[in-house]
């Protein structure tokens, strides 16, 4: 049994294994390990390829023959890793570019800095510049942008609490612009953004 990529849920510390992300862990498991298939529990904590929703989001977009790129603010790289997770990551990954910095998002994706003033870097409206931007940047049939709120300190009001995410999807050049509200740490947060991307993913392309 290979191990490729694994996420362990909620875990700071199991068995030496830190929280987050296994980038390499190949060749044969050691006898001392017990072997698990996808989804099954270790000492209590989910082990996954990567997110379900991932893993079929990525089978619809290589069954339509489609890529798709990201530029990522608030989620950091956190979906185009989970995409580079699926089977299919070779076929329909193309590539992204983390902006998490207003400076990034000025500087590399040549957004005016008046502009990111006026709506804040956190908004609807630079999240959608940030998807259409992206395509100078990464040939692909599908753009992703994402901006939010997961800590505070950011251009959180009362009427954009922390929390609130926004999403752009460019399929094709077809916009569909998604801005939600999410409970729970920056994590959990990041998490339930991925999900929604993927979910969105399978919508449009069913």
């Amino acid at each position: 049994m290979r191990l490729y990529g694994i996420r362990i849920r909620n875990a700071y510390a199991v068995g030496g294994i830190t929280r987050g992300l296994l980038r390499i862990a190949t060749g044969p498991c050691p006898k001392s390990l017990l072997l698990f298939e996808q989804k099954e529990l270790f000492e209590g904590y989910s082990i996954t390829m990567a997110e379900e929703s991932i893993l079929r989001a990525s089978k619809l977009l290589a069954e339509r023959q489609l890529t798709i790129a990201f530029a990522e603010s608030a989620t950091a790289g956190w979906l185009c890793s989970e995409f580079a997770l699926a089977p299919e990551s070779g076929k329909i990954l193309m590539g992204g570019i983390v902006c998490y910095d207003a400076d990034i998002k000025k500087y590399l994706l040549k957004i005016p800095e008046d502009f990111i003033e006026t709506y804040t870097p956190e908004s609807a409206e630079v999240t959608e510049e940030l998807a259409k931007r992206l395509q100078n940047f990464i040939h692909a049939d599908i753009h992703v942008a994402v901006t939010g709120l997961t800590t505070p300190g950011g251009s959180e009001t009362p009427e954009k609490p922390v929390g609130t995410m926004f999403i752009h999807l460019l399929i094709k050049g077809r916009s569909v612009p998604i801005r939600i509200l999410y409970k729970g740490s920056a994590e959990d947060i990041i998490h339930q953004t991925v999900d929604c991307v993927a979910q969105k993913l399978i919508t449009e392309l069913t």
